[in-house]
């Protein structure tokens, strides 16, 4: 009988969950029992999932199951053309996506596979490449990870022991490039940034879990390591389900999976590859509810699936799905600059200027601007001028908002970055980012308001989320609001809150909340009633 997977570390004591997770759902179709080890991988508005073995008998697989995100029904996928062999431990990568390129793993007679294997969903079939080169043995559990049309290809473990390589593939020519020495690692993950490989976790030859973060420069074959340290870095127990999105490690800490281990605190947690500093974005025990086995997430993409079951009793390793909208935990993707910053002066000379932009302060100066700037990044401006609105006659336009956020909101138009600004003209510039389709805009806002809120801003954060229609920055401010009550409601932001965030505010109170007053009334209340 096979092991179970490696990953699996101790189930501990419930704790009540939080009440501002997402909660996991069951999915249902055909039902898939007891598969560890297989492949799971974000392919479109779906999951796909191929081989594994049964965690009791031992049987591999190779079938192809499939589920749509938006309805988490489980279907079995027929894939036209010869499958590749039965196996478990493999790897499965997204190329161009419209391919998954599955390499590696053991097949049912414990032989270790060193075959590529391509599904190709545009003709749904599978394509067998012939490969040259250097081509690697046979290994499982090791990692897998596609950049620039190369299929890099870090540690496993093979007849000869755990792996000290790195292999690369060229996709286009199919040729397997010479190995270089790398980490004897295996169970881990891996990534590419700014032309260094980086490996985070695993275990080394003593089965001992890696403290630190490898890093192999794809210029020089230089290496060196990054030691995982600091109060607000991931712990080494418990499962960690890790990928990179957005020049940022994302790594899920969850309970783990046997029996007698002590309890862990799980969250959310990022590395950020820039400062190389960690954040605990949201820590505490609100992950222990279900045993979780899987994850899948697309690279640069703002949700994170846990993949297991609500009953840690049960065998459908499948059968619920947690989704984590990673922005409510200040983890945005932010879409790519689409402007030169030397636009910025080009707004400040003024020069050949071509139209005003007029603001809601009456005695504030007219901001000259250039039409075809306008044309070009401003959807909203663009409908404006093919309409031929009085706008576009008379050569100007208002904006209802204060001059300093009308000002900013151009800027950001001409060079497609914020500046420092105050934490009012941040949340005005949110709001204006949703009213005109400008998501890159709100998104930027919205990072800088999760990462700045405090007692005086709160109630003006949260009514701002509330009119951007911002989810994620909305519970954010709420969450704040309920920890700190007490000293919010006297802040004047709150005592000016326009009645409708007020009463979305009280909407949101959990209907069973109460003030715990640990003396008399008299003693407990810091103004006497009768003032």
């Amino acid at each position: 009988m096979r092991r179970p997977p490696l990953m699996s570390e101790g189930v501990c004591k419930r704790r009540r969950t939080s009440t501002f997770r997402t909660e996991p759902q069951k999915t249902s179709g055909t039902t898939i029992n007891c598969i560890v080890n297989a492949s799971i991988t974000v392919v479109g508005s779906g999951v796909y999932v191929f081989g594994g073995f049964h965690q009791y008998t031992g049987e591999v697989y190779n079938e192809v199951y499939t589920m749509r995100l938006d309805d988490l029904v489980w279907k079995q996928v027929y894939v036209k053309g010869e499958p590749p062999s039965k196996r478990s431990d493999h790897t499965a990568s997204l190329w161009r996506g419209d391919r998954l390129v599955i390499f590696g793993g053991t097949d049912e007679v414990d032989a270790y596979c060193n075959d590529v294997v391509i599904l190709n969903f545009a003709t749904h079939s599978w394509e067998r490449p012939t490969v040259s080169g250097f081509i690697p043995n046979g290994k499982n559990k090791h990692s897998a990870v596609i950049h620039n049309d190369r299929l890099y290809i870090v540690g496993g473990c093979s007849f000869s022991g755990t792996s000290s390589l790195m292999h690369c593939l060229d996709l286009n020519t199919m040729e397997w490039q010479e190995p270089v020495p790398f980490e004897a690692v295996y169970s881990h993950f891996s990534w590419v940034y700014e032309d260094r490989l980086y490996v985070y976790g695993g275990y080394n030859n003593d089965m001992d879990r890696l403290m630190e973060i490898s890093v192999l420069d794809l210029k020089t074959y230089e290496t060196y390591k990054i030691l995982i340290k600091g109060e607000t870095a991931p712990v080494l127990a418990g499962q960690h389900f890790a990928q990179f999105s957005n020049n940022k490690l994302i790594v899920i800490l969850t309970q783990c999976l046997k029996h007698g281990s002590s309890e862990i605190q799980t969250g959310v947690y990022s590395l950020d590859m820039q400062t190389l500093q960690w954040t605990n974005s949201c820590a505490g025990n609100w992950l222990e509810v279900g045993n979780w086995y899987y994850f899948a997430m697309e690279e640069e993409r703002s949700h994170f699936h846990l993949f297991g079951t609500i009953d840690i009793d049960s065998d459908e390793y499948l059968g619920s799905v947690l989704t984590l909208d990673l922005p409510q935990y200040g983890l945005f993707s932010i879409p790519n600059a689409s402007i030169a910053s030397d636009f910025g002066s080009l707004f400040e000379e003024k020069t050949l200027t071509d139209f005003e932009v007029i603001s809601a302060d009456e005695n504030s100066p007219t901001i000259p601007v250039h039409r075809v700037v306008l044309l070009a990044r401003w959807p909203h401006f663009a409908n404006i001028h093919k309409s031929g609105m009085n706008e576009t006659l008379s050569q100007s336009m208002k904006i209802n908002e204060p001059y300093q956020t009308v000002k900013e909101f151009i800027r950001y138009l001409y060079t497609d970055k914020l500046d420092t600004l105050p934490v009012e003209t941040v949340a005005r510039l949110m709001v204006l980012g949703n009213m005109y389709f400008l998501p890159r805009l709100q998104k930027l806002c919205a990072r800088v308001l999760y990462h700045s809120i405090d007692i005086d801003n709160v109630a003006r954060v949260y009514r701002h989320a509330v009119l951007a229609q911002d989810p994620g920055l909305k519970r954010k401010a709420l969450e704040f609001i309920f920890k700190n009550y007490g000293l919010v409601v006297r802040s004047e932001g709150f005592r000016t809150m326009p009645q409708e965030a007020l009463l979305d505010l009280w909407d949101h109170v959990p209907s069973s909340a109460e003030i715990l007053i640990p003396q008399s009334l008299e003693e407990f209340l810091e103004k006497p009633l009768d003032e």
